[in-house]
């Protein structure tokens, strides 16, 4: 192994600095994708980005998108089963699809990014608890 080179688990991790991967980069991606050796790209001596083969890819992407169905679909049924997930109304389709007519999908990106930096006290989770338990009553 050279300097560049670290195992990691049970590959071997190249670590190149920016200038070289941007004055080889055809030679790199070549080597990435022959011989399977994931490419670290540094900037300021930090890791930044990697470089892995296609075949490397699929396998990272599709074991992932696997686990989250997985996943969203027990999340679903736990929460179908406490009674804190139920099917849209009529008047709830309606609103939404108002709202992507409206709503550029620039905008809904923008406007959902906002929203996810919002603050609540007490947490969104909690508000929606507290209304389904006056909504029993």
């Amino acid at each position: 192994m050279t300097d560049k080179e670290y195992a990691m688990g049970h590959k071997v991790v190249k670590r190149l600095p920016m200038p070289e991967v941007k004055a080889h980069l055809e030679r790199i991606v070549h080597e990435v994708a022959t011989t399977g050796t994931p490419i670290v790209i540094q900037t300021r001596g930090e890791d930044q980005a990697v470089i892995i083969s296609l075949r490397d890819f699929s396998t990272i992407w599709s074991a992932e998108a696997t686990v989250s169905a997985s996943v969203r679909h027990r999340v679903r049924a736990a929460l179908r089963a406490a009674d804190l997930l139920s099917e849209p109304t009529a008047q709830e389709v309606e609103a939404v699809q108002a709202f992507d007519a409206t709503h550029s999908p620039a905008d809904q990106k923008r406007m959902l990014a906002r929203w996810r930096q919002l603050k609540l006290s007490p947490a969104l989770s909690e508000i929606i608890l507290r209304n389904r338990e006056r909504e029993r009553e």
